[in-house]
């Protein structure tokens, strides 16, 4: 995945690109809901397995143009160049329903570990920086269904 900087570097850029070609825009943000309780019970070197697996997943299941990047914490992103929220919500669907339904290992074998995701999608809109893209997708993060 790409770094947070590199994402806030990038976005401007993508965000001015889709204003000249009039394209949609849209960015979806990930949080992992459940991290406090993972590094809690197994450690934050778990916790820390959980963040690159989970990422290494996302990079995997997004096309070549989309730009997936951690955003902090327990956050991901993905720019989605020419995708409305509309489209961007169906990537989401089917990332969320990779990543939960995985068991990602635990120093118990028998007991997998299970992560819960929230997200959000933002639409580009007109005057919208990068910045403020990243702000909306992060304002109504709600817990996947």
């Amino acid at each position: 995945l790409y770094t947070h900087g590199f994402l806030r570097t990038h976005i401007d850029r993508v965000v001015e690109d889709s204003f000249q070609k009039d394209q949609n825009l849209s960015v979806a943000i990930f949080r992992i809901q459940n991290l406090e309780e993972i590094n809690r019970e197994y450690g934050y070197a778990v916790g820390d397995q959980i963040l690159n697996q989970v990422g290494s997943i996302i990079g995997m299941l997004v096309r070549g143009e989309d730009v997936p990047a951690r955003h902090g914490g327990t956050e991901f992103a993905i720019i989605l160049p020419n995708t409305s929220p509309h489209s961007a919500h169906y990537v989401v669907n089917r990332i969320i329903g990779v990543i939960e339904s995985t068991e990602f290992p635990s120093p118990h074998p028998e007991i997998p570990i299970h992560v819960s995701l929230s997200s959000n999608v933002a639409g580009l809109d007109i005057g919208d920086t990068g910045v403020r893209l990243l702000e909306k997708a992060k304002e109504h993060l709600a817990p996947a269904a």
